[in-house]
């Protein structure tokens, strides 16, 4: 991404270079996630560095992915449209709720813990963009 993508990664993800990783690093172990960190970050490590921001949106996209393909390929869900991330998410939704309900019922964790506030959604679009740009053979915009 580095002189292609990143005003646009600093713009969702937050500033890379300031402060420094190891500086982040100090600091969130020092004092932890911000209180609200749950309506804004994928993780509490999220909040540590925009880097880490990315890997674990990164991280989640991949999960999406991979359990609607699956879930669809079960018949679990009806076809998956992997051009519109709108449509992914809502599905996402949906199945995690069902997952997690089910998973209740038998006293077990949650199997989708993640909670897709807007701000993480646009974290996941600018992921989108840039995984379909590269299958297209072509620059993210």
């Amino acid at each position: 991404m580095r002189g292609r993508c990143e005003d646009d990664f600093k713009r969702v993800f937050g500033d890379h270079q300031n402060p420094p990783y190891g500086e982040a690093l100090q600091r969130h172990y020092a004092n932890g996630p911000p209180l609200d960190w749950r309506d804004r970050f994928v993780s509490a490590y999220a909040t540590m560095h925009p880097w880490e921001d990315w890997a674990e949106t990164f991280a989640l996209y991949l999960d999406i992915t991979s359990v609607l393909d699956t879930a669809s390929n079960m018949s679990l869900i009806g076809a998956v449209d992997f051009d519109n991330l709108s449509g992914m998410v809502g599905q996402y939704r949906r199945l995690g709720l069902v997952l997690n309900e089910l998973n209740r019922e038998m006293g077990l964790i949650d199997v989708v813990p993640e909670v897709l506030h807007a701000a993480v959604v646009e974290k996941l679009g600018f992921v989108h963009r840039l995984v379909r740009a590269q299958a297209e053979g072509r620059q993210a915009a």
